[in-house]
């Protein structure tokens, strides 16, 4: 069967409506579970996608409808539960045709568990479920394993930035883009410019939104996005205090709120990893922190990226567990808890720490394009250090050095080429783009993705 991937008109429109109708299409599909932070957009996509792809869809929020949970308390006999459900919804719940949507679904553990008897005893049902990682892993309840397809959401990627703006061209030039041709010093100055206004919204749906509402040539807009940008890290706090308890809490917040402000304290030019005493007072060690970081991590809010001393295949198998580098889920919101002003990004002015600013955006971008949340890594020597390894679609380690600025001579990069004899090899920059055939070496710059490279 072809598949046919449409682009919704007048819609929020984001990569993964297209990994959902793949979902939709697939012989023999599962239940879905979609997992993703607070407010990048699950429930709009799931209504998008269920508008345009099915005759009807049933929404359920287990969050906003605390009665939804008592249907699932008696038992877990999906026959009743649909029939049920109909009557409470009053409309009827066709099975062979209609999309059922579970959003919250952290909110009502048993739910979780009745996914298993769905995809055993209602196959043809096509069901798709939202909800926090964080509060699915805390279920007292048995996780449905084997029984249901996973899929990961993400704050939305520079690319999906170009398409909330209207700008499909740009947006089809870099996805078509075949890495042999060259371009021209105006496109590329101009796709320099939207990354700049990207670096300061970031990929929050709303705040996105309300760039795209509001913009009008003048910087009055970006009050509106800091704004916004507040209200959703105010909700992120709020979000810790209800679902963490009082103290851990406490350390959730600081952790998170004020990373920004220990950049300079625990990213060091000469050892560039998370400084755990410099956080919380008292707390110096990875092991007063595995509850803090695990929580952020399962939240979604922070991007971890262990440092490898060694490389060898697969990749986790070097891997210490209390080494790494720490990156905010969503570049605009890391702007916004740093304080650095709109005028000052757009004028490329990061202050003391634009490296890392720029090396969290392709965090960011490269989480999303990577199939498997652990296969992100970073490298470090005594002596070197290179950004991020990630696996090539060969399975060998593909090196990817990040500059902030223009390309300068990278001898951690050249290190770790001697040594380990890798494939492509990447470097992302604000250069413009260039590629060495001899050395498969791909010089591209910030705003281009790198799926096609990678194969993943």
């Amino acid at each position: 069967m072809r598949i046919t991937l449409l682009w919704y008109a007048g819609a929020m429109r984001r990569i993964i409506s297209q990994k959902l109708q793949k979902w939709q299409l697939t012989k023999g599909r599962k239940p879905l579970i979609l997992y993703g932070a607070r407010q990048i957009g699950k429930t709009y996509i799931l209504k998008d996608f269920a508008k345009h792809n099915f005759p009807k869809y049933h929404y359920l929020n287990f969050e906003e409808d605390p009665q939804l949970l008592k249907f699932f308390e008696q038992d877990l006999k999906v026959d009743r539960i649909i029939k049920e459900l109909s009557l409470y919804l009053s409309q009827s719940i066709n099975i062979k045709t209609d999309l059922l949507i579970f959003d919250e679904i952290q909110n009502c553990p048993k739910a979780l568990t009745s996914l298993k008897y769905f995809a055993e005893n209602i196959p043809e049902l096509a069901l798709v479920s939202a909800g926090s990682l964080l509060g699915l892993e805390l279920s007292p309840e048995s996780f449905p394993v084997g029984k249901v397809e996973v899929m990961h959401m993400y704050p939305m990627t520079f690319m999906e930035f170009l398409l909330a703006l209207g700008e499909d061209d740009w947006h089809d030039y870099l996805r078509d883009f075949d890495y042999q041709s060259q371009i021209a010093q105006p496109l590329h100055n101009t796709l320099l410019s939207y990354l700049k206004d990207y670096f300061v919204v970031g990929g929050m749906p709303k705040v996105v939104d309300t760039y795209v509402i509001n913009k009008d040539g003048s910087l009055q807009v970006y009050d509106r996005v800091r704004d916004q940008q507040e209200q959703i890290i105010q909700a992120v706090l709020a979000d810790v205090a209800k679902h963490s308890g009082k103290e851990n809490s406490m350390n959730i917040t600081q952790t998170w709120q004020y990373m920004p402000s220990k950049l300079n304290a625990y990213y060091e030019s000469d050892n560039a990893r998370f400084r755990f005493k410099e956080v919380i007072k008292g707390k110096e060690r990875y092991k007063d922190f595995i509850g803090v970081l695990d929580w952020l991590e399962k939240a979604n809010l922070v991007i971890r990226v262990p440092i490898l001393e060694h490389i060898q295949v697969p990749l986790m198998s070097s891997m210490k567990e209390n080494i790494f580098k720490l990156y905010n889920y969503d570049i605009g919101i890391l702007a916004r808890l740093a304080n650095l002003s709109p005028q000052r990004i757009l004028s490329s002015d990061y202050g003391s720490f634009k490296g890392y600013f720029v090396e969290n955006f392709v965090a960011q971008e490269l989480r999303a394009e990577i199939s498997h949340l652990d296969s992100l890594y970073s490298w470090k020597t005594k002596d070197h250090e290179l950004e991020f390894v990630i696996n090539d679609r060969e399975g060998r380690a593909l090196p990817i050095e990040v500059k902030s600025g223009k390309t300068k001579t990278a001898t951690s990069f050249r290190k770790f080429i001697e040594k380990y004899e890798p494939g492509i090899k990447i470097i992302y920059s604000q250069d413009n783009f260039s590629f060495d055939k001899e050395k498969s070496l791909y010089r591209l710059p910030l705003y281009m993705p790198c799926t096609t490279l990678i194969g993943h």
